[in-house]
């Protein structure tokens, strides 16, 4: 599991990685001899770090359920349009509306799960009532 870092470490790694004129390798070895108590970070950890920073603002990574890419436009309004056909025909798949709003059919499912509808699969029943 990877070390998870508090603000005033990644502080201080940004520092030293400006002390070493962005040079990660040394920002590095500069990091273990002046925090030696402390988990060294990788190289690779100073750069990635800057470029969250400089990207989101963050210097924490974005967890959990608000983390990750966001949504393009055309799958936030195909949403609405995903729940009217379903309403329309809940017998449908998920693959023939994937393939009418030319998304996946994982954005379909997707959608129904977090509006707290399941897709399920239409099975006739030979008897009758």
């Amino acid at each position: 599991m990877a070390h998870v870092y508090s603000n005033n470490e990644l502080v201080d790694m940004i520092l030293v990685y400006g002390e070493a004129h962005q040079n990660s390798e040394l920002a590095s070895r500069m990091y273990a001899q002046r925090f030696p108590t402390r988990f060294t970070p990788a190289p690779r950890r100073f750069v990635t770090l800057i470029q969250r920073a400089r990207d989101s603002g963050n210097l924490q990574p974005n967890r959990g359920r608000d983390g990750g890419r966001n949504s393009p436009d055309r799958i936030i309004h195909a949403e609405d349009q995903i729940l009217e056909l379903v309403r329309a025909n809940p017998t449908r798949s998920t693959r023939s509306i994937g393939r009418q709003l030319g998304i996946s059919n994982k954005v379909v499912w997707r959608t129904l799960r977090e509006d707290l509808q399941h897709p399920f699969h239409y099975q006739r029943n030979g008897y009758k009532l």
